[in-house]
């Protein structure tokens, strides 16, 4: 297992890709996806800091092998500050997890040199905690054993 860290967030796919449509052979529309100018920044700064911050980490990965990789979102607050007083219609802020997922795998695949294909089980945990920054796990499936729920959520 490994640890990394990115000392931002990546960003939703709602800044991070826009979309657009393309048209097969056919005349069939297909959905088009092109990285956002924020996703290509974001891609542009993440891998080469991953790379030159953990070079001794990423050799874990490896061709064709499967990998799990839990990941954990910092946010300035994850609470909305008026819910105590009932001044808030939801506890939790509108601050999305799962949507970061793509472009930090993308990311991550990028920088360790392997397929995005080859991480098997997205799991994205969001915490309240400063600063504001990402922080990722990386189990080889085929070399040691990949935590459960009460481990995730207690990874240090």
């Amino acid at each position: 297992m490994i640890r990394l860290e990115l000392p931002w967030l990546p960003p939703t796919v709602n800044h991070a890709y826009k979309p657009g449509l393309t048209f097969d052979s056919r005349h069939k529309p297909h959905a088009k996806i092109e990285l956002s100018e924020i996703g290509r920044s974001f891609k542009s700064h993440a891998a080469p800091y991953l790379s030159s911050n953990y070079p001794q980490e990423l050799r874990i990965f490896e061709r064709n092998k499967p990998y799990f990789c839990p990941m954990r979102f910092y946010f300035e607050a994850i609470e909305n500050k008026g819910w105590a007083a009932g001044k808030a219609e939801n506890r939790y802020k509108r601050v999305d997890a799962s949507n970061r997922i793509k472009i930090l795998e993308d990311s991550l695949a990028a920088a360790g040199g392997v397929d995005d294909s080859q991480f098997m089980a997205p799991f994205a945990m969001k915490v309240q905690g400063l600063p504001e920054r990402t922080v990722i796990w990386v189990y080889s499936l085929e070399d040691e054993k990949a935590p459960g729920i009460d481990e995730l959520i207690h990874l240090p």
